[in-house]
């Protein structure tokens, strides 16, 4: 009995040489036959649009406006089918699963999953879990490493594995974060002397807007310096210090005016007393010109010397008084930023470290699953391969360790192969034929369908290199991954279909149309029975030949 999905019947309208064409399925082991060119490969290229491949307009059917191509799957009460589909939010009832692809001559083709309109990469989806196409060529994936390490990952379905690529992928982001990190400090770096430079400057200058206001009028002031103090020490002179000064005048008159009795108007009285306190006021107000002049600050080369540097900062930094400000923060900043870049630096390379740690444990912990799966692998393989008339071949998979981490671990996987007994282990693109390659991929295939999800399996002459008593056991062989799953298999061998479960013959015909002249090519599918296998051979015989 089948696991999972199974195909029962397959319909094709106006696909190519196929007008209306219906294919059932057994659930075990079918056989598609027929003589070459008949369209035998149609109903692969079919099955495979169904999973999701390209559709070319090329296989609509001439005279036609589009081709059809359904096909409608059962399902055994298997809970991880029903789930699947429901978790992809395409459910189904009464146990039967329906794709269907519409090609159209005009406008854009159409994909339906369940009787819902669906993107084509959740056919991709279904075919990706269920489904497993071996086509003609298949069997030069077994001369890629990158394949046998697939095969092996895929055997252990080990949940670490997801994980470690997981740490690997925030190593590898972290590991370039630290090299862009180091990059700019190394930058950063050769720019702190500058940094440190400019910054000492800039702060020893203390540079402000309002400062250089204030030197400007110091400027103003100190040019006239000499002049000022000269006009203040006269008019101080005449108010105070001679002996005719307004001050001592104003004060003897005053003397006078109380000792003679003299009789003044009070107003004229008050304007005297007014006029002295104003003289007095005014001679306090020179004294303080004069202090303000004396000031040290008020020193020529000082004013001078920091107006220029004022000029010279400016130009150098391409700002204002006030910017100046502004670029010392930034120096600042910057000068900060190197040193927490170089904490920064320090934390990452303690992440990185972690990292290392993490992810060389898991990759050690994957790596002994490899090993002990490949010793598993490698005994089913060869006992496989030695039951498809390879007697004495021996296979072996070798897990080598890396001097590094990658993102699938720290391993390097290949097959190597005896096919000759006594002759030695080679890898297996050295020495194996496509005969040979054909059955180590049919016992791959068989130690598969019992662990995987895998359902149908797809064999598009699979014989490609052999026949006879081989051939034979390479029937005996599918049969036996039936057990476990669907297997359609196109053949043109009988020594495969015999133990085929259901045999569809397919067939091409020529047939004229009401037009004169107008002739028609069209492929039909047809269930094949024979009565013994003498009857059976003697059909497919000439298939063999062509």
């Amino acid at each position: 009995m089948t696991r999972g999905l199974f195909l029962k019947t397959l319909t094709l309208k106006n696909f190519a040489t196929f007008e209306d064409c219906n294919i059932n399925f057994a659930d075990t082991l079918n056989c598609i036959i027929g003589e070459t060119g008949s369209g035998k490969s149609l109903v692969l290229d079919a099955l495979q649009i169904i999973f999701g491949h390209r559709a070319d307009r090329k296989i609509i059917r001439k005279g036609t406006d589009g081709a059809v191509v359904e096909a409608i799957f059962g399902s055994n009460d298997d809970p991880q089918v029903q789930d699947f589909f429901d978790n992809l939010g395409y459910p189904f009832n009464d146990h039967e699963i329906v794709i269907k692809r519409l090609i159209s001559t005009t406008g854009s083709n159409k994909c339906f999953l369940n009787f819902q309109a669906c993107q084509m990469s959740h056919l991709g989806d279904v075919s990706n879990f269920f489904i497993d196409i071996v086509g003609q060529f298949e069997n030069q994936k077994l001369l890629s490493e990158e394949y046998h390490l697939h095969l092996v990952d895929h055997y252990i379905k080990d949940k670490n594995l997801s994980e470690y690529k997981n740490v690997f992928s925030q190593l590898q982001k972290r590991r370039e974060d630290l090299r862009v990190l180091q990059a700019k400090a190394s930058e950063r770096m050769q720019m702190k002397d500058f940094l440190t430079f400019q910054i000492e400057e800039l702060r020893t200058f203390n540079p402000s807007a309002d400062d250089e206001i204030k030197i400007l009028a110091l400027k103003d002031k100190v040019i006239n310096k000499e002049q000022i103090l000269g006009a203040c020490s006269q008019i101080n002179e005449i108010l105070c210090e001679e002996d005719l000064s307004i001050s001592s005048g104003l004060i003897k008159i005053l003397k006078m005016i109380e000792k003679s009795k003299l009789v003044l108007g009070e107003n004229s009285l008050n304007k005297l007393h007014e006029f002295k306190g104003f003289i007095e006021e005014f001679t306090c107000e020179l004294s303080k010109i004069i202090d303000l002049y004396n000031d040290e600050n008020l020193d020529i080369n000082f004013v001078l010397e920091r107006l220029d540097r004022y000029q010279k900062l400016k130009r150098k930094y391409n700002c204002d008084a006030s910017g100046l400000n502004s670029i010392l923060e930034r120096f600042e900043r910057e000068l900060s930023s190197s040193e927490n870049e170089e904490c920064h630096i320090h934390e990452l390379e303690l992440e990185i470290k972690k990292s290392e740690q993490q992810a060389q444990s898991l990759a050690s912990m994957l790596s002994n699953r490899r090993t002990m799966a490949a010793l598993e692998i490698s005994k089913l393989i060869t006992q496989g391969i030695q039951q498809l008339n390879m007697v004495g071949a021996k296979l072996q998979i070798v897990v080598e360790p890396l001097d590094r981490l990658t993102m699938t671990g720290c391993d390097h996987i290949h097959f190597m192969v005896e096919t000759n007994p006594g002759e030695g282990m080679h890898r297996i693109k050295e020495i194996a034929s496509g005969g040979e390659l054909s059955r180590i991929l049919l016992s791959i295939r068989r130690v598969f369908s019992v662990k995987d999800s895998i359902s149908i399996f797809l064999f598009d002459e699979i014989e490609s290199g052999i026949g006879g008593e081989t051939a034979l056991k390479i029937g005996t062989a599918l049969k036996d991954v039936a057990k476990n799953s669907q297997v359609i298999v196109i053949t043109h061998l009988p020594q495969i279909a015999v133990n085929a479960d259901k045999i569809t013959e397919i067939v091409k015909q020529t047939r004229s149309s009401s037009q004169k002249d107008d002739f028609r090519t069209i492929s039909m599918a047809k269930e094949f029975t024979y009565k013994t296998q003498k009857e059976l051979y003697a059909v497919m015989a000439p298939m063999q030949m062509q």
